[in-house]
Order: C-alpha cells, then structure tokens, then sequence
C-alpha cells in the first residue's frame, strides 16, 4: 500500500475514542466573526493576562474596533497586507484582529 492509499484509508480513526466523530463540520465564518462571537458570549471574562493585568473580551474587542476603524480610515481594506512587528502582547492581538475586521492578510 501506497503513502498516500494509508492515508486515505484514515487508519488513526481506529484509535479514536467512541463517540468521537470521524469528521466535524466546520462553519463558514471569518475568523474575525468567530472572535467577536467568543467575546459576546464572557464579555465580562478575563482574556488576556499581561504583566498582572486583566484585560476583559469586552476590553479587547472594544480596542479592535476601534483600531479597526482606525486602520479603515488609513485606507486599510479587503485584500491588502498588514504586517505586525510588535511582541507578544496585548497591543498584537488587537492589531492582528483589527487588520482581520478589515479584510486584511496578516
């Protein structure tokens, strides 16, 4: 048997569990869409820990609308390029999802 007839053949799908499915269905949304989906549901819940303080869903997609406006109003839109040179922090997070309100490609 080929590589590729073993793959095919899905063999780990013995190794699940029962009851695991052997596929999911994956909704047709953006990930922008999926992340303000997860913030309407805990607003009020923690997000981000950073240097001993908490910043809510509310916060943090509070601040990427508001980049995302800003970054709209620089003329940021659907198939354009950001790149983002920061480091991991709070201030990435909201650029990375403010640049995907936009239609950006990070």
């Amino acid at each position: 048997m080929s590589a590729i007839e073993t793959y095919l053949a899905r063999p780990w799908l013995a190794h699940y569990p029962s009851g695991v499915p052997a596929g999911v269905e994956v909704p047709l949304k953006t990930v922008a869409q999926v992340f303000d989906e997860a913030t309407e549901r805990s607003p009020e819940r923690g997000a981000v820990i950073f240097y001993g303080r908490s910043i809510t869903y509310r916060e943090l997609r509070d601040a990427t609308d508001r980049f995302a406006c800003a970054l709209a109003d620089l003329g940021v839109k659907k198939g354009d390029r950001v790149a983002l040179y920061l480091l991991n922090s709070p201030q990435f997070i909201i650029a990375y999802f403010a640049a995907l309100k936009c239609g950006a490609t990070v």
